[in-house]
This record gives structure tokens, sequence and C-alpha cells, in this order.
């Protein structure tokens, strides 16, 4: 398996992961009522969501691609995973790192594709539940501060027929090695399905809220994990088993 940047070219197999890989999540069903009617509009979305990742100069994007002797090869290589990590509060340093500057083109590029969006989500988008989707974010709002920025990882996802083979732990191993060469936490919000993976590769649940609204119900997860020879320095472990964030480094709140 083969992680790298990806390439312009890669653009819309990277929208068609984002578009297949939470098909069955119930959380996405919920968003998405509609997403099997007009299976399209939510391409399209991600579609210029994917374009606009390569004007961001605060997001570092990697995909997974095939390579022979893989269990998903198919006689070509593919781009089967792809994940994006956001940097917060920090400068960015290292491979692929996030210190580019915000050019001109890149700033003209990304309001062309704003508006793009504006008017996908106003006109075509036949999919989504906006009232659910503003309650849901708006449930899972809080403020993490980390004294020297962190890492965030904003999306993780694996195209189906590429699922359970590994794929989304080596996306998030790479980004751990980034992030570990830094000297820096990297923070998500885990779903059931990948929490395992996620404590496995050492990550610490620090907040839980469980979110429920018109019958749905779904736990909100937040985790953090430190570099091996920085263990215990953003978070640490209370009398009763739970994790907590350093203070001296960093700050967690939960608006009211």
């Amino acid at each position: 398996m083969k992680i790298r940047p990806p390439r312009r070219p890669d653009i819309p197999a990277v929208a068609a992961i984002s578009t297949a890989a939470f098909g069955d999540d119930d959380l996405h069903r919920w968003l998405f009522p509609n997403r099997h009617l007009s299976p399209n509009d939510l391409y399209r979305l991600q579609l210029l969501k994917a374009r606009r990742r390569f004007v961001e100069p605060s997001r570092l994007c990697i995909v997974a691609e095939t390579e022979p002797g893989d269990a998903g090869w198919r006689g070509k290589p593919e781009v089967v995973g792809k994940a994006v990590f956001e940097l917060r509060g920090g400068a960015g340093k290292g491979e692929g790192g996030c210190g580019r500057s915000d050019t001109l083109g890149m700033k003209f590029e990304r309001a062309l594709i704003d508006l793009e969006m504006e008017y996908e989500k106003r006109v075509n988008d036949h999919t989504s539940s906006p009232s659910r989707i503003a309650a849901f974010f708006n449930a899972m709002n809080y403020n993490l501060t980390i004294d020297g920025g962190y890492w965030y990882l904003r999306s993780l996802s694996v195209s189906p027929q590429s699922q359970r083979q590994g794929v989304g732990a080596e996306l998030l191993k790479w980004g751990l090695r980034h992030a570990d060469a830094e000297g820096v936490p990297m923070e998500l919000e885990a779903s059931p399905a990948g929490e395992g993976l996620y404590r496995k590769l050492g990550f610490k649940l620090f907040y839980e809220k469980r979110f429920v609204k018109d019958g749905f119900g779904h736990t909100i997860v937040a985790m953090l994990w430190e570099p091996e020879r920085l263990r215990g320095r953003w978070i640490n472990e209370d009398d009763q088993g739970r994790w907590k964030l350093n203070e001296k480094y960093g700050k967690f709140t939960v608006p009211q």
C-alpha cells in the first residue's frame, strides 16, 4: 500500500470514496436521509470539498494507493482511501507540513469554490437535512486549545471494497508519524466503528456526550493522542480512570 499526497487527477476518486465510505453509517443515514434518491447531489458536494483541500494551507491530505501484492490489487494502481489532517494553533513543519504560503491564487480559487458550494447546498442538494446537520454540529461544539498547536483528524475514509484491510490504519499511522516528528498531539472525534482502531493506536478518550434528537441517538466521542516521548504532557488519567487534559498545556471548554 502506497501512502502519498494526492494529485489533481485523484480528485474524482477521493470524492467517490468520501461519498461511499459511510453509506451504512447510522449517523450518515440520519444526516442525509434522501441520499439514495439523489446520490449525485452528495457526490458533487464531496467533489467541491476535495477540490478545496488543494488550496487550503492549513490542511494536509494523503491518499492510499494499491500496489502489486495488496489484497485489493486489480491490475493497476487505485486510490482506495484518504485522510485529511488540519493544523490548529501551530506553525506546521516537517514533510508535507502546512507551513506553505496562502497565495492570492489559492484565495481566489477558494472563493470560487465556496460560491459553487453555496449554490449546491441551496439549489441542488436534495439529500441532506439542514436542520439535523445544524442540530448535530451544534451539540458536538466544544473548544480545544493546546499550547504549540495540534493536528486534528478531519476526515478518514476508505472505499467499501477496501475496508477491514488495514487501509485506514496505515493512513492514520502516517499522520501520527508526522505529528510525532513535530512533537505535537493529534485530536479526533471517533465514530463507534472507528473507536477501537483509535484506542489501539494510543488515542485516549477525554470527552463523551450523548446526542438524541427525533428518536435518533449518537454518542459523540473526542480522543487525543500524544507522541510516546511526550506521554503525559497533555493528558493524564485521574483517580477514577478518566482521561483529563493537563491545564498547564491545554484548555477544553464546552459552550453552554
